[in-house]
């Protein structure tokens, strides 16, 4: 089919910033999406009260930055209402339903060769294209297999299928997780009278996540004062050491009963699925790219999307590439 690149992507942000980015050069793309509509992870996978935790001047996308009137911490309706204004203003039209089978360099021709399934048709689609945007990072919920889960009779639930406190009403909720997801829904099962604990599995502090791990806890003002005027609303509690039945031993040789278990634990990448390489660096073999895997998430798409555009710009235009 040429020269053109291919973008699978299931992170929204991440493939609208590399899509705008190719087209400034006057690059064309397609945008291969797995879901129905963009932004799917905020629309349909998050929860009611989510606030988006930085600031929305490292949350804009390239050549478009947020308005004035926005919070400074927007509530996740703004955040999707930007990405809808982002589309709607730059024409991008991602082809939906798209679910990307394989995708792997063809040497005979010297192209990516990508086989998706376009699911409202149910027909298969191949692809060729000489360059591969890899735009896709955070995509399937992560849930660990602890000790004893098999055994475990109530209900276990990941953040991303959790949407409101109020169906867990006087419930004890025993949160995996300390990030800012965790602490949210805390507050939030905390309005409805549930009792929430967390686990904390380190003690060591979040500029030592940070600096691993290259996340950190983020609250806005509002939620960190809420939370303090509650009080006492959540239990700390030690790693978890198995579970029981409805109870959770703990390794501090605590145990406890539990309602229900809410993974506030982030997501897992799926494109070691379908694509036969490791994102090491945001520039692979063959014109492989990847955009939209730094630690830095969303404050560093403009810094993933511009190079790879600018590379591949070069490379189009026969320009030696130093930058491997």
């Amino acid at each position: 089919m040429g020269s053109f690149i291919i973008i699978p992507v299931s992170y929204c942000p991440s493939n609208l910033a590399t899509s705008i980015s190719l087209s400034f050069h006057s690059i064309s793309n397609i945008i291969l999406k797995k879901e129905n509509c963009h932004a799917s992870l905020l629309r349909n996978r998050t929860y009611d009260r989510l606030n988006i935790h930085l600031g929305k001047r490292l949350c804009s996308l390239p050549y478009m930055p947020q308005l004035a009137s926005i919070p400074t911490f927007m509530p996740r309706d703004s955040f999707i209402q930007y990405l809808d204004d982002y589309v709607l203003k730059f024409h991008i039209s991602p082809r939906h339903c798209r679910f990307v089978k394989s995708a792997f360099y063809d040497e005979s021709l010297k192209m990516w060769r990508i086989e998706n399934k376009n699911t409202l048709a149910m027909e298969n689609v191949v692809y060729t294209s000489k360059f591969l945007v890899v735009a896709t990072d955070v995509s399937e919920s992560f849930i660990p297999d602890l000790p004893g889960m098999d055994s475990f009779k109530k209900e276990i639930v990941h953040s991303v299928n959790y949407k409101s406190g109020e169906r867990y009403k006087g419930k004890e909720v025993l949160l995996i997780g300390c990030g800012n997801s965790a602490i949210e829904i805390a507050y939030a099962l905390s309005i409805y009278e549930a009792h929430p604990s967390t686990v904390v599995r380190s003690p060591k502090g979040p500029f030592h996540l940070k600096a691993t791990w290259g996340r950190s806890p983020l609250l806005d003002g509002v939620t960190v004062l809420k939370i303090h005027a509650r009080d006492t609303i959540l239990q700390v509690l030690s790693e978890v050491s198995y579970l029981n039945n409805t109870k959770v031993l703990f390794k501090n040789g605590l145990e406890k009963e539990f309602g229900v278990m809410v993974f506030a634990i982030g997501y897992k990448s799926s494109a070691n699925k379908w694509l036969n390489s490791s994102p090491a660096h945001w520039k692979g073999e063959n014109s492989l790219y990847y955009s939209g895997f730094s630690r830095s998430r969303i404050t560093g798409l403009p810094m993933d999307a511009k190079p790879t555009a600018n590379n591949i710009k070069m490379v189009i235009s026969g320009r030696k590439d130093n930058q491997n």
